[in-house]
C-alpha cells in the first residue's frame, strides 16, 4: 500500500503488522499531518462481529472525546473490502515496552501512571463504555515535553462492552453474552466467568493488576492460562510488599481492594480510586531513587521530611566549621604535593528482563518440573525472574519416553518437544506365543473336460 491515497491520506511506511492486520503511517495530502491507518485483513473484514470490534474502537472515541484516548478521524472500507481506521499518530512507547526495560517502577512513577489511566477510565465509563481489554500493551507512554513520566492514551477499545444508562448491556453493542474476552494476567473473576455479569468495576481490577505489576514485576497471577483463570476466582494475591518493600500499608490496602474476588468489596468507581491515590503517603525513596530500597516509610508519620530538612541543615554548619578549621592548618604547614584520587566509576545497575517461555508436547499433556517442582501440564507458560543464565525442564508423559529440554533465559520463546513413545516389554514367565504353520490347503480335483460343443442340437433335451 505504500504510495497509496485512503481518503485523503497517502500511505508512507510500514509501521507494524500482525496477525489480524497492519498499521502504516500516512500523511494528509493538503494539510501535511501524519496519521497512522490500521488495516484490518481481507478474511477478517469478511466477518461482520470482527469487524464491528474493529470500528468499535473508532466509535469509542467519538464518544469519550477525551485526550487520553486516541483520536480517532475516519473509518471505511478499501477496494478490497478491507476495514481500515484513520487515527492519530502516537511518538514514545507502550507501558509494556517500559516495564520490560525498567521494572520495577519507583513508587511515584508507578502512582502517577495509575493515575493517568483511572482519569481515563473514569471518563469512558461515565459514557457507558467499559474496556474489558485493560493490560500494559493498551495503555501508551507518548512523549510529553511537559511531562518526562509520558502522556498515557489507552488503546484498543475493541472488544469495550456499551452500557445503558441503567447498567445493563447496549443491545447495539458487538460481543455478545457468555464470550470469554481479554487477556487471562487481567482479567477480573466475574470476566473469567464470562461477559454477562461485567460493568465498570473489571476495569477496576485490571487496572490493579497493572499496578501490581508495575510495582512488583509480575502481574499477580502467572501460569497457563487455565491455571491463571482459576487463580483469578480462588487464589489470594501474595501480598505486594512481600515482593517490594517500598510499597506503604496505604497502597498495599488500595491494591487488595481493587483486586477483590467480589466486585462489591472494590472502590466503587475511578474517582474512588484516583482519591485514595492522592491521599497516598508517599515512602522515604524518591522517584529518582532506586525502587529496590528496603526501607517503607510508615503510612502516618510525617515526620522524617522535617527531620531530613534539619540534618541537612546542621550538616552544611558542620561542613562549614570543618572548611575553616582546615584553612587554619593550612596556613601552618608546608604546602605538600597533593594527590588527586582516582575516581572508582559508579556501577550502572540494569533492570533484570523476564522471559516468558511456552513449553509444549506432542501429544500435550505432559507433567513440567524445573528443578523437581511441578510447573503444569503441557502447554504450561513458566516466567522466568532473571533473563540470564538456562533452566532445565523435565518433561515425563506416561507411556512415552521422557524428556528434557535445556533453554536459555535471554528472550521470550515458545519450546516445543515431540514425545516418542515407548515399547512394552514382553510379561515374565509367559514363552512367546507361536503360531503353528498355516496348513497347505488341499490340491484341487481334477476337471473333467466339457464335450464338444459342436453345433449340433439335441431336440429331446430341450
Amino acid at each position: 500500500m505504500l504510495g497509496e491515497m485512503v481518503g485523503s491520506y497517502r500511505v508512507t511506511r510500514l509501521l507494524g503488522k500482525g496477525g489480524m492486520g497492519v498499521v502504516y503511517a500516512a500523511t494528509h495530502k493538503l494539510l501535511g499531518r501524519e496519521a497512522a491507518i490500521k488495516v484490518l485483513k481481507p478474511r477478517y473484514s469478511r466477518d461482520e462481529d470482527m469487524v464491528g470490534r474493529f470500528f468499535n474502537e473508532a466509535r469509542a472515541s467519538s464518544l469519550i472525546k477525551h485526550p487520553g484516548i486516541v483520536d480517532a478521524f475516519d473509518f471505511g472500507h478499501l477496494a478490497d473490502g478491507s476495514a481500515y481506521i484513520i487515527m492519530e499518530l502516537l511518538e514514545g512507547e507502550s507501558l509494556g515496552q517500559r516495564l520490560a526495560r525498567e521494572s520495577p517502577l519507583p513508587f511515584a512513577k508507578a502512582v502517577a501512571i495509575t493515575r493517568q489511566i483511572a482519569v481515563i477510565l473514569g471518563a469512558a465509563h461515565r459514557k457507558g463504555i467499559v474496556h474489558r481489554d485493560l493490560k500494559p500493551d493498551n495503555v501508551f507512554l507518548a512523549v510529553d515535553p511537559e511531562n518526562p513520566i509520558g502522556r498515557v492514551k489507552i488503546l484498543d477499545f475493541g472488544i469495550a462492552k456499551l452500557l445503558r444508562t441503567d447498567g445493563s448491556s447496549d443491545p447495539n453493542g458487538v460481543t455478545s453474552e457468555g464470550q470469554l474476552l481479554g487477556t487471562p494476567a487481567y482479567m477480573s473473576p466475574e470476566q473469567c466467568r464470562g461477559a454477562e455479569a461485567v460493568d465498570t468495576r473489571t476495569d477496576i481490577y485490571a487496572l490493579g493488576c497493572m499496578l501490581y505489576e508495575m510495582l512488583c514485576r509480575r502481574a499477580p497471577f502467572h501460569g497457563a492460562w487455565g491455571d491463571i483463570l482459576a487463580a483469578h476466582l480462588t487464589e489470594k494475591p501474595v501480598p505486594p510488599h512481600e515482593r517490594n518493600a517500598v510499597i506503604t500499608e496505604g497502597l498495599e490496602r488500595l491494591i487488595l481492594d481493587m483486586l477483590a474476588k467480589n466486585r462489591d468489596d472494590r472502590p466503587a468507581d475511578m474517582d474512588a480510586v484516583i482519591a485514595r491515590l492522592d491521599s497516598l503517603e508517599r515512602p522515604v525513596v524518591t522517584a529518582v531513587e532506586s525502587s529496590a530500597s528496603t526501607a517503607p516509610r510508615s503510612a502516618g508519620d510525617a515526620r522524617p521530611r522535617r527531620r531530613g530538612w534539619l540534618l541537612a541543615v546542621l550538616a552544611m554548619l558542620l561542613a562549614g566549621a570543618g572548611a575553616a578549621l582546615v584553612m587554619m592548618a593550612r596556613r601552618e604547614r608546608p604546602p605538600v604535593a597533593r594527590v588527586e584520587p582516582k575516581e572508582t566509576p559508579r556501577p550502572t545497575v540494569t533492570p533484570l528482563p523476564r522471559a516468558r517461555i511456552l513449553l509444549t508436547s506432542q501429544p500435550s499433556g505432559a507433567e513440567v518440573r524445573l528443578g523437581g517442582r511441578l510447573l503444569g501440564r503441557t502447554p504450561v507458560e513458566h516466567i522466568a525472574d532473571h533473563g540470564d543464565g538456562r533452566a532445565v525442564y523435565d518433561l515425563h508423559l506416561d507411556g512415552h519416553v521422557d524428556a528434557r529440554l535445556e533453554v536459555a533465559l535471554d528472550r521470550d520463546q515458545t519450546v516445543f518437544a515431540a514425545l516418542e513413545p515407548t515399547v512394552a516389554p514382553p510379561r515374565p514367565g509367559r514363552p512367546p506365543r507361536i503360531r503353528p504353520p498355516a496348513e497347505a490347503p488341499p490340491a484341487p480335483e481334477p476337471r473333467k473336460e466339457d464335450p464338444i460343443n459342436d453345433g449340433t442340437v439335441d431336440p429331446f433335451a430341450q
